[in-house]
């Protein structure tokens, strides 16, 4: 799990094939993330905020415009589940590592 870089939002993912943003203020659902194929373990914000990262068992990374709630970008060329996803502190690059032992760097814009 991950807050925005305002603290305002909270994302999960779960077994579910999905992520959630929460409404930390609220404590409720704000919206689901649906796209992936197996379970989402992953979460990382942009440092803007505007980007969320997702890794999932389906071996893919997605980008997801958090404001309009819909994929941005679907990384795909992992052989294994994406262990971990991380953004540059410029927001312009998003690291990912896989069970498949590779690290990889996509541009975000």
């Amino acid at each position: 799990m991950a807050f925005s870089p305002d603290g305002e939002t909270l994302a999960t993912g779960g077994g579910d094939k999905s992520a959630r943003l929460w409404d930390v203020a609220g404590r409720k659902t704000a919206a689901t993330l649906t796209g992936h194929t197996d379970s989402v373990y992953k979460v990382a914000f942009s440092p803007d905020g505007k980007l969320l990262a997702t890794g999932s068992h389906d071996n893919t990374a997605r980008l997801w415009d958090v404001a309009g709630r819909k994929t941005a970008a679907t990384l795909t060329g992992n052989t294994g589940y994406v262990t971990s996803v991380a953004f540059s502190p410029d927001g312009t690059t998003l690291a990912t590592s896989s069970s498949d032992k590779s690290v990889k760097l996509w541009p975000t814009r």
